[in-house]
């Protein structure tokens, strides 16, 4: 979508007279993923590894996830301990954990792990009708709490592996530019990296990001940035 999103903010710069550096264009970009991102992801105090997402109502529960799904990454941690540490496996910044679940055995079902307060989990490990000691299979009523930033620690201790369902910050956005004689603004080079969202974010960034670089969209300047767009297409 970059070079789409590049190429149109140029049009509108130029339709209106006003000047831009690509620099201050792609800070514009990120300025606005995040805007989008925090505007999508809504309140944080609706997420956590103890429940999915929001509970006010299923519909809400669908489309907030079906609009921030470009964000969420699945990592599969191997067994090392009873802590479970979720940051080195992603270089990405990770915003909430929205669910851990673990397996005990190779190729067994997943568990949720329901993260509780220290209290709690402290007090529940002793509960014998959850946790006999003499069961030879262990418990699927997995429990946990936060260890530290980014890292739970799980009962019972025991085993295969953790999934853990993660929602990322989007990338910062990065490109060069080069002139192109059949176009009247600059193109974005091959060696960009593109913004996360999708093509359907798409007039939501735009806006957004000549909202961040402080100039307005008059009528007379939609009306010939549009002419602009549809000469260079024909």
């Amino acid at each position: 979508m970059l070079p789409k999103l590049v190429s149109t903010i140029f049009t509108y710069l130029n339709a209106g007279g006003y000047y831009k550096t690509a620099l201050e264009i792609k800070n514009a970009i990120n300025t606005s993923q995040i805007q989008l991102y925090k505007k999508l992801r809504g309140n944080l105090a609706d997420y956590g590894p103890s429940r999915a997402k929001s509970n006010i109502n299923f519909q809400e529960t669908t489309v907030s996830n079906d609009s921030l799904s470009e964000l969420y990454r699945v990592f599969t941690i191997p067994y090392t301990g009873n802590i479970v540490t979720i940051a080195p496996q992603t270089t990405r910044i990770i915003d909430v954990v929205q669910s851990l679940e673990i397996q005990y055995t190779v190729r067994g079902d997943y568990y949720p792990v329901n993260i509780v307060p220290d209290n709690q989990f402290l007090l529940m490990q002793q509960n014998k009708v959850l946790y006999p000691p003499t069961a030879t299979v262990p418990s699927p009523r997995p429990i946990g709490r936060l260890e530290s930033i980014l890292a739970y620690e799980v009962y019972p201790s025991v085993f295969n592996q953790s999934k853990v369902r993660v929602l990322t910050l989007p990338q910062d956005v990065n490109f060069d530019l080069v002139d192109d004689p059949l176009y009247e603004v600059p193109q974005v080079a091959p060696n960009y990296i593109d913004t996360d969202f999708t093509e359907e974010k798409f007039n939501n960034l735009l806006f957004l990001t000549i909202e961040s670089l402080g100039f307005n969209l008059s009528n007379g300047v939609l009306i010939q940035a549009g002419a602009q767009k549809q000469y260079k297409e024909l």
